[in-house]
């Protein structure tokens, strides 16, 4: 599918290369675009997207990320930059970089937002609009078989995939394997008056067909599955 990227473990190479930016940080700014979309009554999506826009653009080698990596407030700027860019792509009420300057309290100028903006789209080349892990499981419950609870499907799948998101270990991880994996934890939830066991077999199987996934995919979503289990559990 298209754009379907993942990024490079970014913390992994910031406890290598003795940086300041570790999980406890990115964690915190995870927690805070959720609570910023929620707060302005935006798409949780949103935030989302943000977060891949900014876990992509720290995990290239630019010299603009690399100083993001060792300065924490770099880091802020980069993120409240990421979560202008993706307000403007996906949502239909446009904030200016003005009013992201203000939600940082003026610690970041318009034009420092808007800079870092540049730096962003360059460095990610453009490449903004590819699915999310809440289409991929639009996409996929389009194969539900026709008793199949959707709702309740989605709406545990799309909770998976908020717990993937501010999950540091998930984030070099496709967002397609993000995807099945959260809906396949879902689709273990789901009780059996609800959606027949052989209904389930046979949606695993079209999920299977369609997205063809292979057997190294395969281990990294029953690893993925597992792992999400456990941090939700926490």
């Amino acid at each position: 599918m298209i754009n379907n990227v993942s990024s490079r473990d970014f913390l992994k190479c910031a406890i290598l290369d003795y940086d300041i930016v570790d999980v406890s940080t990115r964690e915190k700014i995870c927690e805070w675009m959720f609570y910023i979309i929620d707060k302005i009554g935006m798409q949780r999506e949103t935030a989302i997207i943000a977060m891949n826009y900014l876990d992509r653009f720290m995990s290239t080698n630019t010299p603009r990320a690399k100083r993001a990596r060792r300065n924490k407030r770099e880091y802020h700027l980069v993120a409240f930059s990421c979560l202008y860019i993706a307000v403007k792509i996906s949502e239909p009420i446009m904030i200016s970089a003005d009013a992201i300057s203000e939600l940082s309290n003026r610690k970041y100028s318009t034009e420092a937002i808007l800079s870092c903006e540049r730096r962003i789209l360059t460095s990610l080349r453009w490449k903004l609009n590819g699915p999310t892990p809440f289409q991929f499981i639009d996409y996929m419950l389009q194969l539900l078989p026709g008793n199949g609870d959707a709702l309740k499907l989605c709406t545990n799948a799309r909770h998976q995939v908020e717990v993937a998101v501010h999950d540091a270990a998930c984030v070099p991880l496709l967002r397609s394997t993000i995807s099945i994996s959260a809906l396949l934890n879902s689709l273990d939830r789901v009780a059996e008056e609800s959606m027949s066991s052989d209904d389930k077999i046979k949606f695993i199987r079209k999920i299977s067909d369609v997205v063809g996934y292979d057997v190294e995919e395969s281990l990294m979503i029953s690893a993925c599955r597992n792992r999400l289990i456990s941090v939700d559990r926490q």
